[in-house]
């Protein structure tokens, strides 16, 4: 299996898988930095449908704010450091636009630096989503019929 470290695969990498992996990585640095300053409550995502912070003031990083961004990342890492179009069936498709949801879910903070750095990083993420799609047409287009 080819992954990101072979040249190759660096080469062709098309824009939008880049974009993907330099939106992840900020999502990560920003876990570092202060999310929550205690001045907001968590009422989570859908009026408190996915409270992942358990509820009350927030005040801390992103690491403290959101628990399971770890898992996350490290999943997302896992799949987009391999090649997802070609070895994740539907990925193509339905992983893509998946991925600012899954970082959307962790994206709990009130105003403070991490919380503007991780919302970069999900606009970055849709981008890259929107990208892949029309990259996606172009190439279906341009392919000999």
């Amino acid at each position: 299996m080819k992954t990101i470290l072979d040249k190759s695969v660096r080469d062709s990498m098309p824009g939008s898988h880049k974009l993907m992996l330099l939106s992840l990585a900020v999502f990560a640095v920003s876990q570092f930095l202060p999310w929550g300053d205690g001045s907001a409550t968590a009422t989570g995502i859908i009026g408190g449908v996915l409270d992942f912070t358990g509820g009350g003031y927030m005040n801390g990083t992103g690491w403290e704010l959101h628990p399971q961004v770890g898992v996350v990342l490290v999943i997302l890492f896992a799949v987009y450091l391999a090649d997802p179009d070609e070895s994740i069936p539907l990925f193509k498709t339905v992983g893509w636009w998946l991925t600012p949801v899954a970082l959307l879910t962790q994206s709990q903070g009130g105003a403070t630096m991490g919380t503007y750095l991780g919302l970069a990083a999900l606009v970055g993420a849709v981008v890259a989503a929107v990208i892949h799609f029309v990259e996606g047409r172009r190439a279906k287009a341009a392919a000999p019929k």
